[in-house]
């Protein structure tokens, strides 16, 4: 059963007057919408709420039930919109957003220090990720943004590219490991790595190296600085962490990424999160 909050204030106005013609007035409906109204709240309630005479009407045993109860429903009901009413006009609430790890490294620093010093109010909560899971997680509503690579397109979400990247391969600026004994350090996991291994082979570049596996892009960093040979980065992480420590291998083939900030089509319309938003693309320079 689903009782509207207009049918619980027509009835209240029609409990006060004790005359539906008058209550009408108030509530700027006809008489007959009005009792229209009252006979529908009895229906889903299954109960007569007013005794009805030609002086007018009073309240059953039911109806006085229903006005006790009414006063702290319908005071829940304002603080609520209430509370929405501020949510949607002020820069406050907690937003959840995902990202994956190693880029949130090397982006939130951008924008969220002045986002939150500039908003007391405003708070976030992170979840680290993959691009598809972070996608999943806010088409089910349970993250409000997310910052990922490369996404697929989907009809209930909103991207805004924020910039792009390059994945390639890198070694040590100190390197003195002999080429035929280099070892390729990269993620199997990310696609990327894989085509670029494809079009390395292809062109004969590392056919003899071996190769490792490493799931964490500082810790294929971390080796590539100690000079085990070559790792695949994206060239925003390798500059900004290890740009005097690494540099790219010279003629290798490079994929290009895009890093966007996506959200859902149907979001929140809160002062907020459009704030958020803007902010997030302004820092990028979009």
């Amino acid at each position: 059963m689903s009782i509207s909050i207009e049918l619980m204030r027509n009835f209240k106005e029609v409990a006060l007057c004790g005359n539906i013609s008058q209550a009408a007035n108030h509530v700027g409906l006809t008489q007959p919408a009005l009792s229209s109204s009252i006979k529908k709240l009895e229906h889903q309630l299954k109960a007569e709420l007013f005794h009805r005479s030609k002086k007018g009407v009073s309240l059953t045993r039911a109806g006085k039930i229903l006005l006790n109860h009414s006063e702290s429903l319908l005071r829940d009901w304002e603080r609520i919109t209430s509370a929405i009413a501020y949510d949607n006009s002020h820069i406050s609430g907690c937003y959840s957003m995902g990202i994956h790890p190693t880029l949130s490294s090397v982006t939130l620093a951008k924008f969220l220090p002045t986002l939150m010093h500039q908003h007391p109010l405003l708070t976030f909560s992170f979840f680290h990720g993959g691009s598809q899971l972070i996608t999943e997680k806010i088409l089910n509503y349970e993250l409000d943004f997310g910052i990922i690579i490369n996404p697929i397109s989907h009809p209930g979400l909103s991207y805004v590219q924020l910039f792009e990247d390059q994945v390639k391969f890198y070694q040590s600026k100190r390197r003195t490991t002999p080429t035929d004994n280099c070892i390729v350090v990269y993620n199997a996991k990310m696609f990327q790595c894989e085509r670029l291994m494809e079009q390395a082979h292809t062109q004969k570049l590392f056919a003899g190296n071996r190769v490792l596996h490493v799931d964490e892009l500082h810790v294929i960093a971390s080796l590539v600085v100690a000079d085990i040979g070559y790792g695949i980065l994206p060239k925003l992480v390798a500059d900004s962490h290890y740009g005097d420590s690494i540099e790219e291998v010279k003629d290798s083939p490079v994929y290009l990424d895009r890093c966007c900030l996506v959200s859902r089509k149907q979001q929140q319309t809160s002062a907020a999160a459009t704030y958020i938003q803007e902010a997030i693309i302004k820092t990028f320079g979009v």
